[in-house]
């Protein structure tokens, strides 16, 4: 059993504030609905008090060091370090940088889900549920660096590795591991090209080949992390096992959105736009270098969320899987209670609420 705050909360009130604006934007089709939600977000983050959140600390002792040594400070990517400059200069707070960052990631989240599907408030209720707390109310970097990705998702169904690669540079700013979005250009691009009648085996294959793989990551990483200089304690710091059990739960649930895609993507075949295919493919190679890493439980989550975050849209295929009534009140339904199940998946029974509780404000 949970103690009562742990799911009767701020946090879950503004789940079902979401949902309701779903539901709303749903039936009025009015988009400015998800700019709104995606608004109400941006001030929950960056009003957040210092002590919300495990990185949080972190980046403010960060920003008063900078503060304090005339902006020579280092430690973080590039983008995020002149982000930090700026708002100094302007006589800012850490409380200014969060908001800026939140304001960024989710007005680009806004956009980005309001031009690729209907559901766009819904969209974001479930970024919510499964990426907001431990994205914008701590890993902000990774959260920024994550929405960026997106928009280099049309870029491999174009073929335009150029493009792509200055979207992919533009998020390695924010956070390295931005940089693993490289390899999926090319494994995706192989997908795409593929024959349609064997691109459901091909995938089964990828996850087999990378399950069997996994044993033999560690060597690789630690040569990928050398090269880099980031990320070394990811692979080295047995401590970071800790969160193998959460890993496995996202595991279970992934796996279960992927069989359901799988049989959306039997079941409707040349119906699926190119569009639809490219970002189920790009969450098909998320899933299989979580199954890779599966023995590195904080790399997997740090790499696969990356390129996973596209999960807010296939989300929708995967529901429509489900829906074998093709009654459209009988969907929503369906996607109001897979959000609140990934809520509680994510937040509640991990007990990782609790880092983020009590919920203050800082307008300093």
């Amino acid at each position: 059993m949970y103690a009562i705050d742990t799911v009767f909360n701020i946090y879950s009130a503004v789940l079902i504030l979401l949902l309701m604006l779903g539901l709303l934007q749903f039936v009025t089709k009015i988009k400015a609905i998800n700019y709104f939600s995606a608004g109400m977000l941006a001030l929950f983050a960056g009003l957040r008090g210092f002590q919300v959140g495990l990185d949080t600390k972190n980046y403010v002792q960060h920003f008063y060091t900078q503060q304090l040594s005339g902006n020579t400070a280092d430690g973080f990517e590039r983008g995020y370090i002149i982000l930090e400059r700026l708002v100094i200069k302007m006589g800012g707070s850490p409380t200014t940088l969060f908001m800026v960052i939140s304001i960024i990631t989710l007005m680009l989240l806004a956009v980005f889900v309001t031009t690729n599907t209907e559901f766009g408030t819904f969209a974001i209720a479930y970024y919510y549920a499964r990426y907001f707390l431990s994205r914008d109310l701590n890993q902000i970097r990774q959260s920024l660096a994550s929405v960026i990705v997106l928009y280099s998702l049309k870029y491999i169904v174009e073929k335009k590795f150029v493009k792509f690669s200055i979207v992919i540079l533009i998020a390695m700013q924010f956070h390295t591991a931005a940089i693993i979005m490289f390899p999926v250009y090319f494994i995706v691009g192989f997908f795409i090209e593929s024959a349609e009648e064997g691109r459901i085996k091909r995938s089964i294959m990828l996850f087999l080949t990378t399950f069997i793989m996994s044993e033999v990551m560690s060597p690789v990483l630690s040569y990928v992390t050398g090269i880099l200089g980031r990320g070394e304690t990811y692979v080295t710091d047995t401590s970071n096992l800790g969160t193998a059990s959460m890993l496995t739960n996202v595991l279970i649930f992934n796996g279960f959105l992927v069989s359901l895609l799988i049989f959306y993507m039997h079941r409707n075949g040349n119906e699926i736009s190119n569009n639809v295919k490219n970002f189920i493919e790009v969450y098909f190679v998320g899933f299989s270098i979580l199954l890779g890493l599966r023995n590195f439980p904080v790399a997997a989550a740090r790499l696969a969320s990356l390129v996973n975050t596209i999960e807010i849209v296939v989300f929708f295929q995967a529901m429509d899987a489900l829906n074998v009534t093709n009654n459209k009140f009988v969907y929503v339904l369906l996607i109001m209670f897979l959000i609140i199940g990934v809520y509680y998946l994510n937040v509640v029974s991990g007990g990782s609420v609790i880092y983020y509780l009590p919920y203050t404000i800082s307008i300093s």
